[in-house]
């Protein structure tokens, strides 16, 4: 029989010494979150992945014919309010802080 043990590490300092932490429980299927016994840090274990600059890309394309904000995500995948985000730092100018 063969048994493999997965050691988690903890994503700010590297640190194997972690313990568990409670759910985050904020999405569709909860995720483990941890707490670092060396820097204190706490966070998720597996950490879900944002979206590629390819996603990104074809769905501003997708917009930019004509498309709606709420069609574009439906068609996507991709929550309307993420879609929203990214044209308005497309389309609106960056502006300086005073």
């Amino acid at each position: 029989m063969i048994t493999e043990t997965l050691i988690h590490h903890c994503t700010k300092c590297d640190s194997p010494n972690i313990r568990k932490n409670g759910l985050d429980r904020r999405c569709r299927t909860p995720r483990q979150k941890y707490h670092c016994l060396d820097c204190n840090a706490y966070g998720t274990l597996n950490p879900k992945g944002y979206h590629d600059e390819a996603t990104k890309e074809q769905a501003l394309a997708i917009y930019q014919e004509q498309a709606s904000i709420r069609g574009t995500a439906r068609v996507m995948g991709i929550h309307q309010d993420t879609v929203s985000r990214w044209i308005k730092k497309v389309t609106l100018p960056s502006q300086p802080k005073i």
